[in-house]
């Protein structure tokens, strides 16, 4: 009875506390909402700034020499003499006597030919001689003639009046038929005397020639340098018979070094202005390119732990397209390559080294310039007054390295969203961070300082 009571007991306070939590349920009032707060997004931004751009391209290729020039031997004989620094890798001035061949036979030539214009010339002087005699001979047979022309005139006519014997009278046209004879046979030789004046001239013409030839030839057997020179190769030594056309010794002009740096298409063509060459191409036209889009040159060497330039001048378009990169090559010239060269500092620009080539085209006119990757399909993200995002469609004037240039579509000072944004929703607000030093390399790089990319 007692444990039923008990169980009982707790039944009360039960109902109590069930009431009461029925009543603070219905009572309770829902909590107040707070309003959603609008997201902010976080990005780097530009102020866009409009550079005048100077149009840049990289290239790379090797260093070779202007020209590249052999010592060979025109006239064959024993070598007597060689340079005594003639060596390979030796540097040689201009006039150098690199090689002596023997001379004596072209030095007996010389003598033979001298002995045939003597002979030709005293021929000469016998036949003026000669046609001197000639005429004197030939002018005293004329008047003699004439004496005997006179006579026999006469005697005809004493003939005719019976004075004089036939017999005397055929005498006399004898004797004038033989100087008549006398006449016509000097008449003869002294128009023979021309021919043999014209063979005789031709004779000491040819002997001239020889000797003109001998003493070329005697010259020739001094090999000597065109132009400064660094040894490539020697092949001649003292003692041994050289051939006419023996080559011995080769080497590399020093004045000038030539590097055919190869360069994509796209951007050779943006380093010539649009309008460079007026009107029709034609070859002049062509020839002076460089010129008229008054592109610049230099020419970098990439050491271990430095960089070493040297200014170079654009010489001319290479006359193929490479076959393998599908690249255009552009020969720019290095005068002096020895002249700076420092021992131990600063090498001399020789064949050989394999370097870049960077090519400058006149600046353009101002554009707004932004980094490339801002660029997303022919949009950039740009933020208005209200720093809410808008995206911008723009028009690229051109691409150089890191930057765009643009045409159309993008005004200086505007900002321009350079990091990544994801997502990147129209119109909503961003909170935008100044990249000043992206910025500043951009406009440098606009304007040509630094290396291009």
């Amino acid at each position: 009875m007692n444990v039923i009571w008990k169980r009982l007991m707790i039944l009360p306070p039960l109902a109590v506390g069930g009431v009461l939590l029925a009543w603070a349920i219905l009572d309770v009032s829902p909590p107040a909402r707070a309003p959603a707060a609008e997201r902010v997004a976080t990005a780097r931004i530009i102020a866009v700034e409009a550079v005048s751009v100077v149009p840049r391209a990289i290239g790379h290729g090797t260093v070779s020499p202007r020209a590249v020039w052999s010592a060979v031997a025109e006239v064959e004989g024993r070598i007597i003499a060689k340079a005594e620094r003639l060596a390979r890798g030796a540097v040689i001035r201009k006039g150098t006597v690199l090689f002596r061949l023997d001379p004596i036979d072209h030095s007996l030539a010389i003598a033979e030919a001298e002995a045939d214009i003597n002979a030709a010339e005293a021929e000469l002087r016998e036949l003026e001689i000669e046609r001197v005699n000639l005429e004197a001979s030939r002018a005293l047979e004329r008047r003699a003639l004439e004496l005997g022309e006179r006579e026999l005139e006469r005697k005809r006519k004493l003939a005719k009046r019976g004075t004089l014997a036939r017999a005397a009278l055929d005498g006399e046209e004898r004797t004038v038929l033989g100087l008549r004879a006398k006449v016509r046979d000097l008449d003869n030789q002294l128009r023979r005397l021309p021919a043999e004046r014209d063979l005789k001239q031709a004779r000491r013409l040819q002997a001239e020639a020889r000797l003109e030839s001998a003493r070329r030839d005697l010259e020739r057997t001094e090999i000597r340098a065109p132009y400064d020179l660094r040894i490539a190769e020697v092949e001649g030594e003292v003692s041994e018979f050289a051939a006419a056309g023996t080559v011995l010794a080769r080497g590399d002009a020093v004045d000038i070094a030539e590097v055919t740096a190869q360069f994509a298409p796209a951007r050779v063509r943006t380093l010539i202005a649009p309008g460079a060459v007026k009107g029709p191409v034609t070859i002049a036209s062509f020839a002076r390119v460089a010129e008229l889009a008054h592109l610049e040159a230099v020419v970098r060497l990439h050491l271990e732990d430095r960089v070493i330039e040297w200014p170079a001048r654009f010489s001319r378009f290479a006359d193929t397209i490479d076959p393998e990169t599908r690249t255009v090559g552009a020969i720019v010239a290095v005068d002096d390559p020895y002249g700076a060269a420092k021992p131990g500092e600063r090498p001399p620009l020789v064949k050989g080294f394999r370097v870049d080539v960077e090519l400058r085209g006149a600046a353009r006119p101002a554009l707004p310039i932004v980094p490339r990757e801002a660029i997303t399909e022919g949009h950039v993200l740009v933020l208005d007054a209200d720093n809410r995002l808008r995206r911008r469609p723009v028009v690229v004037g051109m691409r150089l390295g890191a930057l765009a240039a643009i045409a159309e579509g993008l005004d200086a000072g505007e900002r321009v969203v350079v990091s990544d944004l994801s997502p990147a929703i129209e119109g909503m607000r961003v909170d935008g961070v100044l990249d000043g030093a992206l910025a500043s390399r951009l406009a440098a790089e606009a304007r040509g300082e630094g290396t291009a990319r």
